[in-house]
């Protein structure tokens, strides 16, 4: 399956947890709320906290996921509605333009540049972010449930995973992205070296 929405990446993760009876919502289009927030919210509330190994839900299973009632708007305008899981780096937008995402912090490029401060644009939308968050709060999350292969390295693509999910430049281009199997009974985290396998 090869990911382009926020309803892709969920739907993915739905298959994989065995839930596919799990109806997403529609988006949210109320004026200054991030769209593609309310079915991954509503989503993980669905799935309670049974489904992950560590008990929590798809929202803090590796990086916070806000939610809409969480959602403030800080003095300059940025609302945060992601954080990554040890604080590195924070991912906003702002109501005046909710298809830019802004980051602060260390992005995961790994630059050795030093990091300015404050917020700066990064060439994503708000849904590539989500997108990109839903897909590794799900991984971590299956980790402990799946049986998970570790590879040689972290960037060396294993041959069976011909088929890339996603993808997205701004992470650098190095990164492989995530990548399945024709029988999508393989989710491999490129970069990280591991591979989800299904039991």
């Amino acid at each position: 399956m090869i990911v382009t929405t926020i309803e892709d990446a969920l739907k993915l993760l739905l298959d994989w947890v065995g839930r596919p009876d799990i109806v997403i919502p529609e988006r949210d289009m109320t004026p200054g709320q991030l769209p593609c927030l309310k079915p991954v919210t509503e989503v993980s509330d669905a799935l309670g906290t049974d489904v992950f190994h560590s008990g929590l839900p798809l929202l803090l299973t590796q990086d916070r996921i806000f939610r809409p009632e969480e959602l403030h708007a800080s003095s300059n305008g940025y609302i945060t509605f992601i954080v990554e899981n040890q604080g590195v780096y924070s991912l906003g937008y702002r109501p005046d333009y909710p298809e830019r995402l802004f980051v602060s912090g260390d992005w995961v490029t790994g630059s050795e540049e030093t990091v300015p401060p404050g917020w700066r644009r990064l060439q994503m939308t708000p849904e590539d972010a989500l997108i990109m968050t839903v897909l590794v709060n799900g991984f971590f999350g299956l980790s402990g449930h799946l049986r998970t292969r570790d590879e040689p390295d972290f960037n060396t693509l294993p041959p069976e995973t011909d088929v890339r999910v996603w993808h997205h430049p701004a992470m650098g281009a190095h990164w492989p992205g995530f990548w399945t199997n024709s029988a999508s009974s393989m989710l491999h985290f490129g970069g990280f070296g591991q591979t989800l396998m299904r039991a």
